[in-house]
C-alpha cells in the first residue's frame, strides 16, 4: 500500500532530520539512507519528497566528510527541485552542494555555485504563508484542479512581488502561473500564459540567473 509506505518514509525522514539537528550524525545517516532506499524501492525517486531526503542526507554526508557521496546526493536533490520548479530550498541546496565540492577540493565549482546561490534570493524570504500557498497550488495542480492552482499561485506571485521582487522564487512562481494556465488548454488564455512566462524570464535575466536552469 503506497500511502502506508509514504507515511513510513515520512516518519523515518523526520527521525533522521531530528537526529541530524541533535548532532547524532551516525544515526541520522542510517535513517536517511533507509528513507532514500525505501523511496527508490516504491518508485518515488523522481519526487520532491525524495529531493528533501537527499538534501538532508547530503548535509549529513557533508558533516561526516563523505564529500563524494554528498555531491551525488545534493546534485540529484537540486536537479529534482529544478525539474519540479520547487524553489523553497534551492538556495540552501545550492550552498550545500558548493560546500560539498569545496570539501572535494574542487574550488572552481564551489565558487561558481556560491555565486549562483547568492543570486538566487534568500530562502528565508519565504514566509510560512507563502510556503503553505505553494504546497496548496502544487497539490491542486497534481489533482488537475487548474483553476484553483492558478488562483493560489497568483497569490504567491502577489506576495513575493512585495517581499522578494528580485528573487528567483518570484521568477519561478511567474513561470508556474504560465505553465498552469497553458495546462488548462484554453486557447483564449495563451497570451496570458506567455505573458507570465516572459515575466519570469525577465526577472531571471535581471538578477543574472537566466542560466541557472541550464547549468544543472
Amino acid at each position: 500500500d503506497d500511502d502506508k509506505s509514504l507515511l513510513k518514509i515520512s516518519s523515518i525522514t523526520l527521525q533522521g532530520i531530528l537526529k541530524k539537528k541533535a548532532g547524532e550524525t551516525t544515526e541520522a545517516l542510517e535513517l536517511l539512507t533507509k528513507a532514500s532506499d525505501l523511496c527508490k524501492a516504491i518508485g518515488q525517486s523522481p519526487t520532491l519528497q525524495y529531493a528533501e531526503i537527499l538534501m538532508n542526507l547530503g548535509e549529513v554526508q557533508l558533516l561526516t566528510e563523505k564529500f563524494d557521496d554528498a555531491v551525488t546526493s545534493l546534485d540529484f536533490a537540486l536537479t529534482l527541485r529544478l525539474k519540479n520548479y520547487d524553489f523553497e530550498d534551492i538556495q540552501t541546496n545550492t550552498t550545500l552542494l558548493a560546500n560539498a565540492y569545496e570539501g572535494k577540493g574542487n574550488n572552481e565549482m564551489a565558487t561558481t555555485l556560491k555565486e549562483k546561490a547568492s543570486k538566487l534570493g534568500d530562502d528565508s524570504l519565504l514566509t510560512d504563508e507563502v510556503k503553505r500557498l505553494c504546497q496548496l497550488y502544487r497539490s491542486y495542480a497534481s489533482k488537475k484542479k487548474f483553476a484553483l492552482a492558478i488562483k493560489k499561485c497568483e497569490m504567491v506571485v502577489e506576495k513575493l512581488s512585495e517581499s522578494a521582487p528580485d528573487s528567483v522564487h518570484l521568477a519561478i512562481a511567474y513561470q508556474d502561473v504560465g505553465n498552469l494556465v497553458a495546462m488548462t488548454g484554453e486557447l483564449s488564455e495563451a497570451s496570458r500564459a506567455l505573458e507570465s512566462l516572459n515575466k519570469g524570464l525577465e526577472i531571471q535575466k535581471a538578477i543574472g540567473v537566466s542560466d541557472i536552469f541550464s547549468h544543472f
